[in-house]
C-alpha cells in the first residue's frame, strides 16, 4: 500500500479476481504500439464491479488488463535540413543565464527500452558538456533499464529524453523511471515520481495515447495523479499532438483564449498544447542511441526540453513553479501572447492551423526563458 498516492496492490488467482471484480479475463495478442510486433497479454471483458461497501472509495482497478497502453512520440528524421544540439536550442530559447538546474530533480517516465552509460558519456563529450548530470534508473512494477539495441525502437525515446533533459539541465539530478507499458504501469510510474523524495521540479512524459484509447477509470486515475503533482508543486510536461479534448472541459484558466470545438464533435474542451518548441524532424535534435549518432524530432523532444527549462526556472526562483498554466494564461484573451513567449503563426498539424495567440497547434508559442523568468518572478512573489 502507498498511502500518499492512495494505491493498494492486491494479488489473487485468475478465478478469484474474475469473481471479485465481476469480469472475464482471457489471453489475447495485440500489436505493440512502439514496434508493431505481437504481444500476448490479459484482456478483460465486461464491466468491473466492487463490493457495495467500497463503491465510493475505489476510483480505479488497474492491472487486470495489461495490454500495451502508450506509444512513443519521437520521429526519426528521414531527411535533415538542419539539426541542433540541445545546447544550441537552449541558446535559441534563451534559457536563463547562470542556471543549470542545480538543486533540482528532473524525473523522466519511460515505458520500455533503456540506455547505456557509455552512450551518455560519449554524447556528453561530443556536445562539449564538461560537467554532465547524474542519471539514475528506477524500476517500477518489475520493469528496469533494459536497452533493446534498436535505435528506432523504445531506446530512441529513452536516449532522446535523457540527452535533451540532461544537456539543458546538467546540474539537476535526472531520475528515469522505467515501468511496464500498461495503464497500471503508466499510473504507477507517474505516482512514484510525483511522490518521490526529494520532490521533482518537473516530470517529463513523452509516451502517450489518444484519450479515447483509455478507459474512463484510467483517465480519472491519471487526472488524480496530475492533481497530486500540482498540489506538491511539480510541473508535469507531456508530449502531445495538438487538439481539443472530447472528454475534459475547458479549464477555467483557458476560458479567455477562445478554444475551438473538437474536430469531430464540434464541442469545446481542454485545448492542447499549452506550449511548444522545435518538434520538426527536419530541424531535429542531434542525439546518440545504441552507439549510433542520429537526428530525431517529434513532440517527444519538447517535453524534456521544457522540463529542463522548468528546473532552471526553479533554481533561479528559489522555488518550484508547479502548475504553470494558471500563471501563463492569466488575463489572456484570444490572439494575445503572454510575456515569456514568441508566437508561432505558421504551420498546421492536420486538423488545426497555427495562428495569433494560443492555438491547438503551437499553443502559446515557444519560450523566451529570460523573459519567462521575469514574468514568473512577478507572478509568484
Amino acid at each position: 500500500m502507498d498511502a500518499a498516492s492512495r494505491r493498494v496492490q492486491v494479488r489473487g488467482s485468475t478465478a478469484a479476481l474474475q469473481r471479485v471484480f465481476g469480469t472475464e479475463l482471457a489471453q489475447v495478442e495485440s500489436p505493440d504500439p512502439v514496434q508493431g510486433r505481437a504481444v500476448t497479454h490479459r484482456q478483460r471483458s465486461g464491466e468491473l464491479a466492487v463490493p457495495a461497501s467500497l463503491a465510493d472509495v475505489v476510483v480505479v482497478v488497474l492491472g487486470l488488463d495489461d495490454r500495451p497502453q502508450a506509444r512513443t512520440r519521437f520521429r526519426p528524421a528521414a531527411t535533415v535540413d538542419t539539426s541542433f544540439t540541445p545546447l544550441e536550442l537552449g541558446r535559441v530559447y534563451r534559457f536563463p543565464a547562470g542556471t543549470d538546474g542545480s538543486g533540482q530533480t528532473l524525473a523522466i517516465l519511460e515505458l520500455g527500452g533503456g540506455y547505456t552509460q557509455d552512450d551518455l558519456d560519449t554524447y556528453w563529450r561530443r556536445i562539449g558538456l564538461t560537467d554532465p548530470p547524474t542519471v539514475t534508473a528506477v524500476g517500477v512494477d518489475g520493469a528496469a533499464n533494459a536497452p533493446e539495441g534498436n535505435p528506432n525502437g523504445a531506446d530512441g525515446e529513452v536516449l532522446l529524453d535523457i540527452e535533451v533533459a540532461g544537456a539543458l539541465a546538467p546540474g539537476a539530478d535526472v531520475v528515469v523511471y522505467f515501468a511496464p507499458n500498461t495503464d497500471r504501469g503508466f499510473l504507477d510510474a507517474l505516482a512514484t515520481a510525483v511522490h518521490a523524495d526529494p520532490t521533482p521540479a518537473a516530470v517529463s512524459i513523452s509516451w502517450g495515447q489518444d484519450e479515447d484509447e483509455w478507459t474512463a477509470q484510467a483517465r480519472t486515475a491519471m487526472d488524480d495523479a496530475m492533481a497530486d503533482a500540482a498540489a506538491l508543486g511539480v510541473t508535469v510536461c507531456a508530449a502531445a499532438g495538438g487538439g481539443v479534448s472530447a472528454v475534459f472541459p475547458v479549464p477555467e484558466w483557458q476560458a479567455g483564449v477562445d478554444v475551438p470545438g473538437d474536430a469531430d464533435t464540434g464541442l469545446p474542451g481542454r485545448g492542447v498544447p499549452d506550449v511548444s518548441a522545435d518538434a520538426d524532424p527536419a530541424t531535429g535534435y542531434q542525439v546518440r542511441v545504441d552507439g549510433t549518432d542520429a537526428v530525431i524530432g517529434g513532440t517527444s523532444a519538447v517535453s524534456p526540453l521544457w522540463s529542463a527549462l522548468v528546473c532552471r526556472l526553479a533554481e533561479a526562483l528559489g522555488q518550484r513553479p508547479g502548475l504553470l498554466q494558471p500563471v501563463l494564461y492569466a488575463g489572456l484573451s484570444a490572439g494575445e501572447v503572454p510575456a515569456g513567449f514568441r508566437d508561432v503563426t505558421a504551420g498546421r498539424n492536420g486538423a488545426y492551423q497555427a495562428g495569433a495567440g494560443w492555438d491547438p497547434c503551437t499553443g502559446l508559442g515557444v519560450p523566451d526563458g529570460e523573459a519567462l523568468l521575469v514574468a514568473l518572478r512577478s507572478a509568484l512573489t
